[in-house]
């Protein structure tokens, strides 16, 4: 990770994300979505099922400050980051989130 943005695999590693799929799998993902949902009584379900289909489990490398990342967004609202941030401000890489995000 660089600076205060993740991408791609980062995302899903740092437990932001449900799901990690490959560029170049996108276009068969909105194909099968579109198909499928057509028919689905379940649309979660549907959503689930063809999202995992084409999940690639992120390799493993470490991710600069991961634990601090989920920690901040593992959160039920953007009011409770806030908090987080707050709380734990005398930490430089809070301090660093918390002026990216104002």
């Amino acid at each position: 990770m660089t600076g205060l943005q993740l991408k791609g695999e980062e995302v899903y590693r740092a437990g932001i994300a449900n799901y990690y799929i490959s560029k170049e799998n996108i276009p068969r993902v909105f194909k099968d979505l579109r198909n499928e949902l057509t028919y689905s009584r379940d649309p979660k379900f549907t959503i689930d099922d063809v999202m995992g289909r084409y999940h690639q489990g992120a390799k493993i490398r470490t991710i600069e400050n991961e634990e601090d990342i989920r920690f901040i967004f593992n959160s039920k609202s953007l009011e409770e980051v806030f908090e987080k941030l707050e709380q734990n401000k005398s930490n430089p890489f809070f301090a660093k989130v918390k002026a990216a995000l104002e």
